[in-house]
């Protein structure tokens, strides 16, 4: 059997999504765990791109972090540059 370039692209493609849907998950429940109440009623309104930049963020900061991405609806470059303590995303291939 021959794999050509563009089967490559789309299993690689499937993959990612796979990866970022997990990554999600464990974002929301990782937000569940460390933010307020008022905070924890509006996770719902991050984006994917905002939850998955949001990973980097250490515990410490991230309340803060989500209540200013939620305030002023920042986008996923303007997280990470916002990230002052990272947390290493070391299991994504």
């Amino acid at each position: 059997m021959r794999t050509t370039p563009g089967f490559i692209r789309r299993f690689t493609s499937f993959w990612r999504r796979d990866q970022d849907r997990l990554i999600r998950l464990e974002e929301r429940l990782r937000l569940q765990a460390l933010l307020s109440a008022e905070l924890r009623a509006r996770v719902g309104d991050l984006t994917e791109s905002q939850l998955i930049a949001l990973r980097f963020a250490s515990d410490n900061e991230l309340p803060v972090l989500v209540a200013k991405v939620l305030a002023a609806n920042m986008q996923s470059k303007d997280i990470k540059k916002a990230i002052v303590t990272w947390r290493a995303d070391t299991f994504r291939v």
